[in-house]
């Protein structure tokens, strides 16, 4: 077979090389976003080959890198997910026969709506790059510099994904946005804000890991508590940025996601008791068990309540503080962006937008204010 040529689309707003590039402090923020179609249209591709080339496809796709990491995210929640699997769910596809993890035969029978996304895609893909670009800007810190390239993906079981915290390719999968491109840039730039985050941020990897049992229990108390607040402010304001009413998403696609947003803005006051609950529990016991509370409060299967609930902080400190004081938050602790959101907070306490969170949690964010470090 011929290799795969690569389809990249790029806005480039500053002359620049790929990755990171450090910058003056104080210079304007800079976001380069490219657009690589690749893995997509291989795997489209392979999903509607014929039986005698089948084999042959899959191998090809499985040379593309995002392929195999799109794989690598998947067996993280299904155990089926490999290689080996993709190659035979192409090959099953090809057969009329039932695949086992990856949607091929769905694709396989009716083709035209990816079809049609990736085609469209590639025609708007500078558009849709400097949407983006433009966008991102508007939330980036002062002294941002990023080049990156948003990968698109077919196929998976996925939404959006940013493998690490100093990558600067990010994942989305178009599958849930055929015929909304409006929609897939909403999801993308979710993505991309967590790589504006990742290069903002000191290395957040270790807050998530749990502390041993051998650890002084002051130490353990605010290291979970920063997790829990980090948590917060990465997954709230990245939220906050991918509002798909602000992306102008309108395809039933995207339906589901404005119904989420609508509920969980709705009962505010449930969700904002919950994230208090959680917050009184890691402050008072060494033992909690983090990974176990901050699955409840971030976790899908609790309807990710506390990205909602750094929503609307997110929203608030932006309307009452500016855009600029949210920008620069992007780059500084989580307790000032607490801080922040506890002022305005206090400031407007007729407003039914801006919840007031409980006692003990404003008292929680002032302690790990006085006491930063370990």
């Amino acid at each position: 077979m011929p290799k795969l040529k690569a389809a990249v689309f790029c806005c480039t707003l500053v002359l620049m090389g790929a990755g990171v590039a450090l910058a003056e402090a104080t210079s304007s923020p800079t976001v380069v976003v490219l657009i690589d179609l690749t893995a997509a249209e291989a795997i489209l591709g392979a999903a509607t080959s014929d039986p005698a080339h089948a084999a042959e496809s899959a191998d090809a796709a499985l040379e593309l890198a995002p392929v195999t990491a799109m794989i690598a995210k998947e067996h993280k929640y299904n155990v089926n997910a490999s290689a080996a699997t993709f190659k035979a769910d192409v090959i099953a596809a090809a057969s009329g026969l039932p695949t086992r993890v990856f949607p091929f035969k769905e694709l396989r029978d009716d083709p035209k709506p990816a079809r049609d996304m990736l085609v469209s895609l590639r025609s708007s893909g500078a558009e849709i790059a400097k949407r983006l670009s433009d966008g991102l800007q508007s939330f980036a810190p002062d002294g941002t510099a990023i080049s990156a390239t948003l990968i698109i993906l077919l196929g998976s079981n996925q939404y959006g994904w940013v493998p690490d915290q100093k990558s600067t390719a990010f994942y989305a999968d178009v599958g849930r946005h055929l015929g909304d491109v409006d929609g897939l840039i909403a999801l993308a730039a979710h993505e991309l804000f967590h790589v504006v985050q990742g290069f903002s941020q000191p290395e957040w990897g270790p807050l998530f890991v749990e502390l041993p049992k051998t650890a002084p229990q002051e130490v353990r108390i605010r290291h979970q508590l920063r997790a829990a607040l980090t948590n917060l402010v990465l997954e709230g304001m990245a939220t906050y940025v991918g509002d798909p009413d602000a992306w102008g998403a309108t395809h039933r696609g995207f339906d589901h996601d404005k119904r989420e947003y609508a509920r969980e803005l709705a009962r505010n006051s449930e969700t904002f008791a919950l994230f208090d609950t959680i917050i009184y529990r890691l402050a008072r016991d060494s033992d909690a068990p983090q990974d176990f509370l901050l699955s409840i409060g971030f976790g899908g299967s609790w309807d990710q309540t506390g990205y909602y609930v750094g929503y609307q902080m997110a929203k608030a400190i932006d309307r009452f503080l500016g855009r600029d004081r949210l920008r620069a938050l992007v780059a500084r602790t989580p307790e000032e962006f607490l801080g922040d959101y506890i002022t305005v907070a206090k400031a407007h306490p007729d407003d039914p937008a801006v919840k007031l969170l409980a006692k003990p949690t404003i008292a929680t964010v002032q302690y790990l204010t006085t006491h930063p470090g370990p």
